[in-house]
This record gives structure tokens, sequence and C-alpha cells, in this order.
């Protein structure tokens, strides 16, 4: 046997390798409910695939498409909608059809693209511009007709944009140097006028958030009613509820466990609605493992949803059928993508 210094033994697993191995990014539902779409890195580069059904998964972008948010870090790479996907890719936005079809481009080549949100009545497309180290909340068409239009300006950056299922309000995250999205943003809540040709802001309000406290992944419930944040203004990263209506707020979750995440790039979620907004399912982070939970409205009160063999758990999203999807691993098991379903049975969809 060879005896080599500590540190320089040979290893079976190289650089390139772990450059080259398959990294999961996101994972979401068409909003009708049958097909997955993800994005993974795969031999250096990211691509956009999808699994209906029982159907094999494929690609849905290949060696020519580069898909990526080109903000910061990057992240926010897409967001699916009513069988067709939005994706980012050389600092432009796409729409391509999920079952066939050709990316088509919906905005310039000009600057960098990131977090495509789509408005649920399917006309509008909210983004993240960014330009000379400059974000924007930016607007467009869906069907790329016009011209991109600035919603919100003034800050350094800005993350997260969420619509209200009415269209009359838009959510999103926002600070300024030399903070970091972990340690002092601000939840912005704008007023939108939906009669003009294109959505304006007729008015901007703080409604959570200041230089010392750090909110993530601010979501409307689907009725409406609510829009739910996480904050950590006590310490630990919290779930909170938010009333537009009558300017309250109301927290859910209240223990010394984490429930947020350092928002290091953009698109990142530890919580998801239910379909009727009568549930919150989120991740819970504790002593280095994760959890999933399930916060009924109702009752006010959170069930452990059981997942004893994976340990880190990120992006969940949420069917119309209650059917949940979400990326997990472990120490001892590599990224793959399980479904839920709402009787708890788990099945594993791609790794």
């Amino acid at each position: 046997m060879t005896t080599h210094p500590y540190g320089t033994w040979p290893s079976p697993i190289s650089a390139q390798d772990m450059a080259y191995n398959t990294r999961l990014n996101d994972v979401q539902w068409d909003t009708r409910g049958h097909t997955l779409v993800w994005s993974e890195r795969r031999d250096g580069q990211t691509r956009l695939a999808a699994k209906m059904g029982d159907l094999p998964a494929r690609d849905l972008t290949g060696a020519d498409m580069k898909v990526g948010g080109g903000v910061g870090y990057g992240g926010g790479d897409f967001c699916v909608s009513e069988g067709n996907v939005y994706f980012c890719s050389n600092g432009r936005l796409y729409r391509m059809g999920i079952d066939h079809g050709t990316p088509k481009a919906l905005t310039p080549k000009y600057g960098g693209v990131a977090a495509p949100t789509l408005s649920y009545d399917g006309k509008w497309l909210v983004y993240v511009h960014t330009y000379e180290n400059q974000d924007v909340l930016a607007v467009v068409d869906a069907k790329g007709d016009g011209w991109p239009q600035k919603l919100a300006s003034g800050d350094d950056f800005v993350m997260q944009p969420s619509w209200h299922p009415h269209g009359k309000y838009l959510a999103y995250v926002a600070w300024n140097a030399p903070n970091m999205p972990w340690n002092g943003t601000e939840l912005r809540l704008l007023t939108l006028d939906g009669t003009e040709t294109m959505p304006h802001v007729t008015n901007s309000r703080t409604v959570a958030g200041d230089e010392t406290t750090a909110i993530f992944q601010p979501t409307f419930s689907p009725n409406g009613r609510y829009l739910a944040y996480i904050s950590d203004e006590g310490g630990f990263g919290q779930l909170y509820l938010y009333d537009p209506v009558n300017d309250q707020h109301k927290q859910l979750t209240d223990s010394n466990y984490e429930h947020g995440t350092p928002a290091w790039i953009q698109g990142l979620r530890t919580f998801t609605w239910s379909a009727d907004s009568n549930s919150i399912v989120f991740i819970r982070h504790a002593e280095g493992i994760c959890t999933l939970w399930r916060y009924d409205l109702g009752q006010g009160t959170a069930t452990q949803i059981p997942l004893d063999d994976y340990t880190h758990l990120s992006q969940p999203d949420l069917a119309p059928d209650g059917t949940m999807a979400v990326m997990v691993s472990s120490s001892t098991i590599p990224g793959r993508i399980i479904s839920i379903s709402p009787d708890n049975t788990v099945d594993i969809v791609h790794y």
C-alpha cells in the first residue's frame, strides 16, 4: 500500500465530476396541475425539463439555449402557467409551450432578467431587470407584442415579485447597500391600476421589514385575502399573514426554529399555499434538519408531514389537487424531486 501525505491521496471523484454532476434548481407545477416543470444543471448547463402524468420526463430546452436568471447570483429561472413556460436566457425572457412549440422572445436583450411572474389573468409578466448594477421591477405583455415598461424603481436591489390574484396589488422585496437580503429588507406593496393598456402604479407602501429585519418570499393567497411572508424580526424567520385591506399582520409560527432561508439568489421558496387558501405547507429548519409542515388557517394548528428519509428540503409547490412537489436530499441520498399525495403517499419523480 502506498502512503501519501495528508490531502494528496488520489480520489476517484474529480473536480470535473462534481462540476458536471446533475443539480436541481427549482420545480413548479403548471397551473393546470398535470405537468411538473423543473430546471436542472446538467453537463455544465442549465436546462428545463418536464414530466406529464405517467409519461417519461423530457427536456424542453437543449444545448443551444442556456436557461438561467441573470440578476445577482442567479436563480428565478422560470414560471409555468396554462401550458406555457416563461423563462430567462441570455438576458431575455421567452415563452414556450410545454407540449410543443419553439421559444418566442418577449423582451429585448438588454441587461439581465430574473424571476418572471405571470399575472393570474395571463396577460402580464412582471420580472426583475438589472442594468448597470441597478435593479427595477419591469412588466411586459405575456404575448411579447409590446415594449417592456418600468413598474417600480428607486432601490438598489429587488426580488420575489408576487401578483395579487385580482391584479390590484403587487408585492416584492427591496433593499439597499450595504445591506444583504438576509439582514435588512423591506416588503413593498404596490397598488395597481389595471384599466390602462399596461398596469401602472398608483400607490407604493412599505408594510413590513426595515434595515435590521429580513423579509422573504411574499406570496398572495389564491383567494387574494392574505399576503404570506417570512420575517425574522424576532430573531428566527417566522411565517406571517398580512391583510392588505385592513392593514393587519398575524404571526402563524412561534418557535425557536427557522422557516426562511438566506436569499442568496432569486426565486427561493420555503412555503406554498393550497389552492383553496385554507392551508400553507412550509419547511422548518431545526438543528440541521428540514421537516415539512402544514398550517391549517381555520384551526390555527400546524401538523408535520412525515418524510423520514430526507433531511434537506427546498422549493415546495402545491398542485391544484393538493399534490406536493418538493426537492429533497440527505447525506446519503442525492438530490431528487418527489411528489406527496394528499394522503401523504410519496413517489420519486426525478433524480
